[in-house]
């Protein structure tokens, strides 16, 4: 798992959320753990867009569960990148 991606994801999710970044893992569930309404998910994603430069089609947003599964899709479709 890419640090610096894993990182980023995880406080763009603290930003969304109540939950204190330093308590946020890639395990964590966006509805069940944070909270995330569908507002959020959606505000989520378009931070994610921005930050990463890539594009998170709605049928993807709608199978992301948890913090994990966007660390791994942002991995996927930014292309190599170093820890």
């Amino acid at each position: 798992m890419n640090t610096k991606i894993a990182d980023r994801v995880i406080d763009l999710a603290a930003e969304h959320s109540s939950v204190p970044r330093e308590q946020i893992t890639p395990e964590h569930h966006f509805v069940n753990d944070l909270e995330f309404d569908s507002l959020q998910e959606v505000e989520f994603a378009m931070d994610v867009e921005d930050e990463f430069e890539i594009s998170v089609p709605d049928e993807n947003l709608k199978e992301f569960r948890t913090v994990g599964q966007v660390i791994e899709f942002v991995e996927r479709h930014q292309g190599p990148a170093s820890d």
